[in-house]
């Protein structure tokens, strides 16, 4: 199994298909919290929706088009969120950051940690030259990720994305490679 140690307490891991079980029960147990900004964070999140999010993620990896990880922390190595490239443009070579993180491991610099990785992916390994982070304005943890990292705040989107309790707007956030490559 491939996973990228980040340090000693987190690894990151191309998802597999035995993960399915557990996924659908952290989204589940999660979903009061995650619920209020990823849609698909429902208390009805089924092994099969995990499945078919992990068989995505997998052909997009395989099609180099993007890149979605399992979030794993010591001592068990099990899986606490996820962190991705997503929304790739080959051609004008950018791309968006996505990441969730259970409640439960908030606090602790597990996502600053694996999404500063994921930006150095992006910029080496894919070559991009623009990395955007989207956030809705009231998750301020999520914000301060982008924020940490150096990116910019650039614009609000209103009504962005249908969520289940209606339409949600996001901050975005943007991040050039020479702008990553000077810190």
């Amino acid at each position: 199994m491939f996973y990228w140690p980040i340090d000693d307490e987190i690894r990151l891991r191309l998802w597999e298909r035995q993960d399915a079980f557990a996924l659908a029960e952290l989204v589940r147990a999660e979903a009061g919290h995650l619920g209020r900004w990823l849609p698909f964070a429902t208390p009805a999140y089924q092994e099969s929706d995990a499945l078919t999010y992990i068989d995505r993620s997998r052909r997009d990896w395989a099609m180099y088009v993007g890149l979605e990880l399992a979030v794993t922390r010591a001592p068990g190595w099990d899986v606490v969120g996820s962190v991705g490239l997503h929304t790739l443009d080959r051609v004008n070579r950018k791309g968006e950051l996505g990441y969730w993180l259970s409640e439960r491991q908030q606090g602790r610099g597990i996502m600053t940690r694996a999404a500063a990785a994921m930006v150095d992916t992006a910029f080496t390994i894919f070559d991009l030259n623009r990395l955007e982070i989207r956030a809705q304005p009231g998750n301020s943890r999520s914000r301060a990720i982008p924020e940490r990292l150096g990116f910019t705040q650039e614009a609000l989107l209103r009504d962005d994305i249908r969520h289940p309790h209606g339409y949600v707007d996001h901050v975005v956030y943007g991040l050039l490679r020479k702008e990553w490559a000077g810190r």
